[in-house]
């Protein structure tokens, strides 16, 4: 008796890394998408001579990328053109302030100017690494299966 495949229904970023790793698990997939273009969101339209992101055109999780194509044995620099950005982004708040967001090495120059407190404190780099920390677990990381 053989093996039922596997269907995976979406093809956005979240259903291609599902289907990705049952693939490399030995898995049968049967991928099924709606639209002309895998992606999801992370797609472009293009009218006349422009072209717009339909969705996310930043990639900050770079090593889950990374990690994602070495488990199907490939390198994801071989397929995304991956450009690294400075700053990532900049936030604006009503109160006037403002600050540009990097890398948590450079975003650390900012935060520590901004909370006025040394760059090299303990204090701020263990507050760093704890919301880095539980963000990623909790947003990034968590598999379905973990309540």
């Amino acid at each position: 008796m053989s093996k039922k495949p596997i269907v995976v229904i979406g093809g956005g970023l979240g259903g291609l890394s599902a289907a990705i790793s049952l693939l490399t698990l030995g898995e049968e997939v049967i991928l099924f998408e709606q639209r002309e273009k895998l992606g999801g969101k992370a797609n472009t339209k293009t009218i006349s001579h422009y072209r717009f992101d339909t969705g996310p055109s930043l990639l900050t999780l770079v090593y889950v990328f990374e990690r994602l194509f070495a488990r199907a044995g490939k390198h994801v620099y071989d397929y995304i053109p991956i450009v690294p950005l400075s700053p990532i982004t900049h936030y604006w708040f009503n109160d006037g302030t403002n600050f540009a967001s990097d890398s948590i090495e450079k975003f650390s120059d900012t935060l520590a100017a901004h909370l006025r407190v040394e760059k090299k404190s303990s204090l701020l780099i263990s507050l760093i690494q704890k919301e880095f920390g539980i963000s990623l677990m909790r947003y990034f990381l968590k598999n379905l299966s973990i309540p």
